[in-house]
Order: C-alpha cells, then sequence, then structure tokens
C-alpha cells in the first residue's frame, strides 16, 4: 500500500468541502468531484503498481470523511449556502430525533462507499490509460 500517495490525494476533499461549504452549491459538487477523482484516479494509475481499485476506493473513503468533516464544522455555514440540503436533513433529523449535523454524520458512511467504489474504478481507468499510454510508473 502507498499510504502516501492515498493521504495526499485524499486531501481532494479538503477542497471540495471547503468549496462546497463557502463557495460552490452541492449541486454542483460533481462538476469538482469529478474532474479531481479523475485525476486522482490517473495518478493512482501513475504511481501505484498493484492493487489499483483498493488504493482509490481507500482514498475515496478518506476524501468522503474530510468532506463530511468540513461540512460538519462549518455546518451553519453550509446549510444557510445550501437550503435543499438543509431541508433534507431537517426533515432526516424530525424523523430520527437527531440533530442536523448527526442526520449529516449518519449519511456519510453511504457517501464514502461511494465515493471509494468510484475512485476505484477510476484508478482502474487511470491504470489502463497509463498502460496504453506507455507510460512509466514513478
Amino acid at each position: 500500500m502507498r499510504w502516501k500517495i492515498i493521504l495526499l490525494l485524499s486531501l481532494s476533499g479538503l477542497i471540495t468541502g471547503f468549496l462546497t461549504v463557502f463557495y460552490v452549491p452541492v449541486r454542483f459538487e460533481a462538476a469538482i468531484g469529478m474532474p479531481l477523482y479523475m485525476l486522482c484516479g490517473w495518478l493512482i494509475g501513475r504511481h501505484v503498481v498493484k492493487r489499483h481499485f483498493l488504493h482509490g476506493f481507500i482514498t475515496g473513503v478518506i476524501s468522503s470523511a474530510i468532506i463530511t468533516a468540513v461540512r460538519a464544522t462549518y455546518a451553519t455555514t453550509f446549510f444557510a449556502a445550501n437550503p435543499r440540503e438543509a431541508e433534507l436533513f431537517a426533515k432526516m433529523s424530525r424523523e430520527s430525533g437527531a440533530t442536523m449535523v448527526q442526520s449529516m454524520e449518519l449519511m456519510s458512511p453511504f457517501a464514502a462507499l461511494f465515493t471509494g467504489l468510484i475512485l476505484g474504478l477510476f484508478a482502474i481507468a487511470g491504470n489502463m490509460v497509463v498502460r496504453l499510454m506507455g507510460g512509466e510508473r514513478l
């Protein structure tokens, strides 16, 4: 396992987290996340010799946890900037008896699994691209 690259690429979660809290509505998160995850997938394909999916999956899970941590830390600002998300988590909190932040944290593992699967697949694709281009591993 190349933990250094996993942890460095997981910092993309900081970028996405802060952008969705302060600048970009969540509905545009995919426009930010997909290019970042494509780049991460290519970098994993370029720097990792084997277990590409596992490296991508772990990177995605950690990245998603960082996104949730940033949003939970700045929950008031996040919910003010994203009223649709606020309404969704308010409804969940009424039904479950949890706070809105707790509801967000309860949904986090599902988002982490989804993000991990996506980034794992991008890592496999990144490896294929590197091999097709005849690129050297670093």
